[in-house]
């Protein structure tokens, strides 16, 4: 008998022994670190005891950060994620886990077809749902598994799903579901990171019935592709995100990730006052069910209990239901609309930037505070029910545009000094323009429009009845830039000995323009010499000194690659001396701040010489960090550009910032309009191209976007404090752009675009000036002198303001302190933009309009945190013509306006137009 009993307990002994095996991770960070291959785990910390060659139901597997089995590794990326049954799955001590794609981990394809009605998935004769499937697998229509559903159920032929919908005959999948089955068999301790990154599969982790799990550190769904991933628990409170933890949704992930609750209970995930959720899902298809609460239930009860204190952070609108759940702390990072109240919230708070609008028949209830960065906007009817039991402070630097904010009987608020409710009157909080002073998008007073200078065409030898001073400085201009452009790389400011301006080409003797041009060249002359009609830089800087202008100034380089179809070539110490040299005479002038360009877009081709040869980024770079040093040795105060674009298939930045980026104060950018043709090629439809870029929020500043992205990703701490941007050329030119698409007429529209495109140059808070190209080309007198000007011309022939020079006059007056937010409340508005300026200390304040529709606009404009309360304009400026193609727009005052008690106005712009309303 004794025998007996002692041959079952270690019977019973071995099946313990056998249930609780656990094993750590020591697959290390190989590149084919396989999560079913057995050698990767191992009975030992750090490796040494058993593998696992034989997977069980009720395996401990460990993530430990001590010991991956690999002695450098900080990480672990774990792939071909199976779909697998197990006890526990832990990750501890600060490790980092990334669960990956790899060409194995496709969701698996099942034998026969499947067809689905609300929450029965029925197979035909050649399935085997039993075999395949347990309760808390997913199955799948597709690969990717953009709506997975959640086997509740599993019969002869049946299945049963958390999710409802309905499909006929397909294919199906099962996806790559980690089951958990013990008492905290899901751990993520405490600065933990579990990472799913798969881009070609389903993945999902749950968390079945009598199991739990416990998140203290953090996970997140960031598939690569859209694609399906959950983390599920089949039962209430089987998953705890404690404080401190935090879980990302997003943004790819499609459906539910919490999946739905149909399996008859509620709160199945809980979040603990100091967990957070972070919700940016992706949505392919408005049917998929985003709402992080579950959508087979109403609210208050769901899936997931927020708990008072946990923060819901909201990414994207998707998702964004707001009725009748239980919030804890809610951040708004997005434009969102709320149509119903929620039962519950904390504490509000509205990103920079971002709208917030209540729309609720019912008052919303908030019990915590309220910190609003954007703006917060509500219907005539909508109210916010402030019923904390403790001081609620409502503030932030945002805009509020409410008419109802109501403290319950026994609350006590404190608002912000200078916090103004709006009466429930006429004026739409729907539809309004909020400039908000608080926000400050950029602090550069001096930031302004000016032109690329063509010295060639602005001398003594081309007369005209006004002068090129005088023309700058009625259009506010802060800025010019000396050299036209190409021909500024090659040429010389002087000769040795370098006393005085004697302008020559490091260059000459070509048989391409503009090396044949008599009008530039001496051409008898062997020796490169320029001709005496040109402004040189000595009559330039004079101009600068006396207009309070910032010149930025070509160093021509293009010499040193001795390019094709040139005849002669100075040295490159020829070139370095001459730098040098200029910098000396310059520094003479007192000129109070001075930048210069190291060449000019040395990433396209050299010009005149008919071949595409053309700098390397390594040799630029190179070139960069030697006359940075000469040049600054002798002027330190002097501002040193690199010119940088990603040209294609060539990694130019990345090789100045290895190279040059500690050399260099500043990024020169060039930024033309997009081509329309990329839109439309008929012809005259080159401003419905426009529009359409308009309305699909196409970048047409795509070239400032590179080069600060450059900065943001490829430079350190210092460069992305220290470095600044000047875009030296750009307008709406856009070169390459055949006639009949883009008419290269400078008329009204040009200057709608023109405006458009510089003030937003003006919003990054990097951008120094702007500079349009260019004040007069080489053009027949027709295209130089007469209406419709050239494109290419900021001036007529006469220096006459052109609509795009009318346009650009208007946005340097506006010019006025920091450049603050706007945020339009009719997000579905394209036709009009509004930019704003305002002086926190004189509280000067310009507001631009600009008007792109065929139809004149009424638009109510609020301003917040800004002293602007019954004050009239000083001055009102208007551009506005007949049409997009209208070459003689008219250019006058109009009458002023006037803000009332709430520092709100209603103005009305006419089609076509730019307007300057100035307080």
């Amino acid at each position: 008998m004794k025998t007996i009993l002692l041959a079952i307990m270690i019977q019973i002994a071995g099946y313990c022994l056998h249930a609780q095996t656990t094993y750590y991770w020591t697959g290390g960070i190989t590149a084919n670190a396989d999560f079913n291959q057995a050698t990767n785990w191992n009975t030992v910390l750090g490796g040494g005891g058993s593998t696992r060659t034989t997977p069980l139901t009720d395996d401990i597997l460990i993530f430990d950060g001590a010991n991956y089995g690999h002695p450098s590794a900080t990480t672990a990326t774990v792939y071909k994620l199976p779909a697998q049954t197990l006890g526990k799955l832990i990750v501890r001590n600060h490790a980092t886990v990334t669960f990956a794609s790899a060409a194995t981990a496709a969701a698996t394809a099942l034998t026969g077809q499947a067809a689905k009605s609300g929450s029965t998935v029925t197979g035909n004769a050649s399935t085997n749902f039993p075999t395949d499937f347990k309760p808390g697998d997913f199955v799948s229509t597709t690969v990717a598994a953009a709506q997975l559903s959640l086997v509740t159920a599993v019969g002869a032929n049946t299945l049963t799903t958390a999710e409802t919908g309905n499909y006929g005959n397909t294919a199906y999948y099962k996806a790559a579901t980690l089951r958990i089955t013990a008492s905290q068999g899901f751990l993520i301790e405490a600065g933990a990171v579990l990472n799913v990154t798969l881009s070609n599969a389903p993945f999902a982790i749950v968390i079945l019935p009598g199991a739990s799990g416990l998140v203290q550190g953090s996970i997140s769904f960031l598939p690569g592709g859209t694609q399906g991933c959950r983390l599920a628990s089949m039962a209430a409170g089987g998953l705890l995100v404690d404080s401190g933890g935090v879980i990302t949704n997003g943004p790819n992930v499609r459906g539910n990730v919490f999946s739905t609750n149909a399996v008859a209970t509620n709160n199945n995930i809980i979040f603990a006052k100091g967990s957070h959720y972070i919700h940016s899902p992706w949505n392919a298809n408005g049917a998929e069910n985003q709402v992080p609460f579950g959508s087979t239930v109403a609210g208050p009860q769901s899936v997931i209990d927020l708990q008072p204190g946990s923060t819901i952070t909201y990414n994207t609108a998707k998702g964004a239901s707001l009725a009748g759940f239980k919030y804890g702390n809610v951040v708004i990072n997005a434009n969102i609309t709320a149509t119903a109240s929620p039962s519950s919230l904390g504490d509000l708070t509205v990103g920079n930037g971002f709208i917030f609008v209540n729309n609720s028949t019912k008052a919303f209830p908030i019990s915590g505070n309220i910190n609003n960065n954007g703006t917060i906007s509500a219907a005539a009817a909508a109210s916010f029910l402030l019923c904390g039991d403790t001081l609620q402070t409502v503030g932030g630097n945002g805009a509020y545009l409410l008419s109802n904010l109501i403290a319950a009987s026994g609350s006590s608020v404190s608002l912000a000094a200078g916090l103004q409710m709006l009466p429930a009157d006429t004026f739409s909080t729907t539809t309004a323009i909020v400039v908000n002073g608080a926000q400050v998008l950029s602090a550069n007073a001096t930031a302004n429009v000016g032109v690329t200078t063509n010295n060639f065409l602005e001398g003594p030898g081309t007369p005209r009845t006004t002068s090129f001073a005088t023309a700058i400085q009625k259009m506010k201009m802060k800025t010019l830039r000396f050299g036209e452009g190409e021909m500024g790389d090659w040429y010389l400011w002087s000769k040795p000995p370098y006393t005085a301006p004697d302008p020559h080409a490091a260059m000459w003797g070509g048989n391409k323009w503009p090396f044949t041009d008599g009008g530039i060249f001496n051409l008898s002359d062997t020796t490169g010499k320029l001709t005496t009609t040109q402004m040189d830089l000595g009559q330039f800087l004079t101009l600068c000194k006396d207009s309070a202008i910032a010149p930025y100034l070509i160093i021509p380089i293009d010499a040193i690659m001795k390019p094709n179809a040139v005849g002669k070539y100075v040295t490159k110490q020829e070139i370095l001396d001459n730098a040098v040299a200029m910098v000396n005479y310059v520094k003479l002038k007192g000129l109070p701040e001075v930048y210069y360009e190291i060449g000019n877009e040395c990433y396209y081709p050299i010009s005149g010489t008919g071949t595409s040869q053309t700098w390397t980024a390594t040799a630029y770079a190179n070139l960069v960090a030697e006359l940075s040093d000469l040049m600054k040795a002798a002027d330190s105060t002097i501002k040193i550009g690199m010119n940088g674009y990603n040209y294609p298939n060539v990694k130019w930045y990345d090789t100045l910032f290895m190279i040059a980026a500690k050399k260099a104060d500043f990024i020169v950018v060039h930024n033309y309009f997009p081509d329309p043709g990329t839109i439309s090629t008929a012809a005259g439809s080159w401003y419905n191209s426009y529009l359409t870029m308009t309305a699909n929020n196409t970048d047409i500043t795509r070239a400032l976007t590179i080069g600060n992205t450059a900065i943001n990703t490829l430079g350190d701490a210092d460069d992305k404090s220290r470095l600044k941007i000047a875009v030296t050329e750009g307008g709406p030119y856009s070169p390459g752009s055949s006639d009949s698409t883009y008419p290269q007429t400078n008329t009204l529209g040009k200057g709608i675009i023109a405006a458009d495109m510089f003030a937003a140059i003006l919003s990054n808070p990097r951008v120094m000036h702007a500079h349009m190209w260019t004040s007069h080309w080489f053009l027949s007198a027709a295209q130089t002198n007469n209406q419709p000007y050239n494109l290419r011309n900021l001036l007529g022939g006469n220096n006459q303001i052109t609509p795009v020079g009318y346009a650009l006059q208007l946005l340097n007056e506006s010019v006025t302190g920091n450049k603050v937010a706007v945020t339009d409340l009719n997000t579905a508005n394209a036709k009009y933009k509004v930019h704003a300026f305002n002086d926190p200390v004189t509280q000067k304040t310009n507001i631009l309009v600009i008007n792109r529709d065929s139809t004149a606009k009424t638009i109510p404009v609020q301003f917040s945190n800004m002293t602007m309360l019954n004050k009239t304009s000083q001055e009102v400026k208007q551009l506005k013509g007949t049409s997009p193609a209208d070459y003689a727009p008219v250019f006058s005052n109009i009458t002023n306006v006037s803000t009332d008690a709430y520092g709100r106005m209603t103005i009305t712009v006419p089609a076509y137009s730019v307007t300057r309303y100035s307080f």
